[in-house]
Protein backbone atom coordinates (compact mmCIF):
# COMPACT_ATOMS: atom_id res chain seq x y z
CA UNK A 1 0.00 0.00 0.00
CA UNK A 2 2.80 2.36 1.02
CA UNK A 3 4.52 2.06 -2.52
CA UNK A 4 1.58 2.06 -4.41
CA UNK A 5 0.27 5.34 -2.00
CA UNK A 6 3.80 7.02 -2.89
CA UNK A 7 3.63 6.86 -6.48
CA UNK A 8 0.43 8.05 -6.72
CA UNK A 9 1.80 11.10 -4.97
CA UNK A 10 4.48 11.40 -7.07
CA UNK A 11 2.56 11.51 -10.10
CA UNK A 12 0.81 14.57 -8.05
CA UNK A 13 -2.69 12.77 -7.40
CA UNK A 14 -2.92 13.14 -3.94
CA UNK A 15 -6.98 12.57 -3.72
CA UNK A 16 -6.15 9.11 -5.54
CA UNK A 17 -3.26 8.56 -2.91
CA UNK A 18 -5.68 9.25 0.29
CA UNK A 19 -8.51 6.98 -1.88
CA UNK A 20 -6.33 4.24 -1.44
CA UNK A 21 -5.12 4.96 1.76
CA UNK A 22 -8.76 5.30 3.04
CA UNK A 23 -9.57 2.01 1.31
CA UNK A 24 -7.06 -0.01 3.43
CA UNK A 25 -8.00 1.40 6.52
CA UNK A 26 -11.38 0.36 6.29
CA UNK A 27 -10.60 -2.99 4.81
CA UNK A 28 -8.75 -4.29 7.82
CA UNK A 29 -11.27 -5.67 10.78
CA UNK A 30 -9.36 -3.82 13.72
CA UNK A 31 -11.27 -5.79 16.35
CA UNK A 32 -9.01 -8.29 15.12
CA UNK A 33 -5.95 -7.20 14.29
CA UNK A 34 -4.61 -4.11 12.81
CA UNK A 35 -1.36 -3.09 10.98
CA UNK A 36 0.74 -0.12 12.80
CA UNK A 37 2.88 0.90 9.73
CA UNK A 38 -0.59 1.38 7.70
CA UNK A 39 -1.86 4.16 10.00
CA UNK A 40 1.73 5.51 10.44
CA UNK A 41 2.17 5.65 6.61
CA UNK A 42 -1.58 6.97 6.21
CA UNK A 43 -0.72 10.28 8.72
CA UNK A 44 2.77 10.68 6.76
CA UNK A 45 1.38 11.37 3.98
CA UNK A 46 -0.79 14.28 5.37
CA UNK A 47 2.56 15.58 6.90
CA UNK A 48 3.86 15.63 3.17
CA UNK A 49 0.82 17.44 2.36
CA UNK A 50 1.24 20.31 5.59
CA UNK A 51 -1.44 18.80 6.95
CA UNK A 52 -0.99 17.75 10.52
CA UNK A 53 -4.73 18.47 11.48
CA UNK A 54 -5.47 15.57 9.33
CA UNK A 55 -2.53 13.49 10.17
CA UNK A 56 -3.54 14.39 13.78
CA UNK A 57 -7.28 12.91 12.66
CA UNK A 58 -5.73 9.80 11.30
CA UNK A 59 -3.74 8.92 14.46
CA UNK A 60 -6.59 9.60 16.83
CA UNK A 61 -8.39 6.95 14.75
CA UNK A 62 -6.31 4.56 14.94
CA UNK A 63 -5.49 4.50 18.57
CA UNK A 64 -9.20 5.06 18.88
CA UNK A 65 -9.66 1.60 17.14
CA UNK A 66 -6.68 -0.50 18.10
CA UNK A 67 -4.07 1.40 20.24
CA UNK A 68 -0.57 0.44 19.46
CA UNK A 69 2.96 1.78 21.09
CA UNK A 70 4.38 2.06 17.70
CA UNK A 71 1.23 4.53 16.82
CA UNK A 72 1.25 6.49 19.96
CA UNK A 73 5.23 6.70 19.64
CA UNK A 74 5.07 8.03 15.95
CA UNK A 75 1.98 10.37 17.57
CA UNK A 76 4.41 11.66 20.17
CA UNK A 77 7.10 12.04 17.55
CA UNK A 78 4.77 14.87 15.36
CA UNK A 79 4.48 16.83 18.60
Amino acid sequence: VKLCCILIEIAQDLQKAEEVYERAAKLIPHKKFTFGKLWINYAQFYLRCSDLTKARKVFGRSIGLFPKQKVFRAYISIE
